[in-house]
């Protein structure tokens, strides 16, 4: 099937470029969570035992390196979105995750400067490590979401035509006009939406309905592609052209 009849297909490309670069925020946001938790521990000894003097300075000093530090490797995608949004004139979850993170450097940096107060630079590494794994987790679901596409895409891309009389072709289905028909055989999935014009056999449709059981399909009823013929040979009239399925749809909702 082209591309122009899956607006999927584009995300597809794309997502592909994308998990090129997946493993190496992976390896970074590892390093930020080791940063993190050795800050979170050091952050908990000095509120329990504050020091004094130049252990002061150089634990101090440490913990917002390190939080500077965790910034620089994964946290700028939380600068770029929280300023994309406030230019769109819109709050979305980045600028509250800049709020804790600049409200927690300054904080500290203020107790630092002026001896007095807790300090809280480990909320800056734990609040970008918290940000990075959601954002990978949720690119990791997207690309997922996008396989999936890609492989019914190809599964139900194309029919086999029968012609008047009775001659077997396999046509894309993006070639398709409508008023075809086209066979489907026990086991294959079905290409086009059209209506059973022969042949009785039970149809699995529960990726697009939700019915959980098998159904029976006979002649004069309607099936969608993306369904499943399981038990018997189908003669279907095509309704739609290639790519105004429902399937497509789907696909291009994805």
């Amino acid at each position: 099937m082209s591309a122009c009849c899956n607006p999927g297909l584009e995300a597809v490309n794309s997502s592909s470029q994308e998990g090129n670069l997946r493993g190496v925020e992976w390896l970074r946001l590892g390093f930020g969570g080791l940063v993190a938790a050795q800050s979170m521990i050091f952050g908990l000894a000095i509120s329990m035992t504050p020091p004094e003097g130049t252990a002061r300075w150089v634990l101090h000093g440490t913990l917002a390196g390190g939080a500077v530090l965790v910034f620089l490797l994964v946290g700028l995608p939380i600068l770029r979105e929280a300023w994309k949004a406030a230019l769109a004139r819109r709050i979305v979850v980045e600028q509250l995750f800049l709020a804790g993170i600049v409200g927690g450097f300054v904080a500290s940096a203020q107790s630092t400067i002026s001896g007095s107060g807790g300090v809280y630079y480990e909320v800056v590494s734990v609040l970008v490590a918290i940000y990075t794994f959601g954002r990978l987790m949720g690119a990791r679901r997207r690309e997922a979401a996008f396989a999936s596409v890609e492989r019914l895409t190809r599964e139900f891309s194309v029919a086999t035509t029968l012609t008047c009389c009775g001659k077997e072709t396999e046509v894309p289905v993006a070639e398709l006009q409508g008023g075809e028909r086209v066979l489907v055989r026990a086991g294959d999935g079905v290409p086009v939406d059209g209506v059973v014009e022969s042949g009785t056999a039970f149809v699995r449709e529960a990726a697009l309905t939700g019915e959980p059981f098998p159904v029976v399909k006979r002649a004069g009823d309607r099936v969608v592609a993306g369904s499943h013929v399981l038990d018997n040979s189908l003669i279907l009239m095509e309704t739609t052209g290639g790519g105004a399925r429902m399937l497509d749809g789907l696909i291009g909702a994805v």
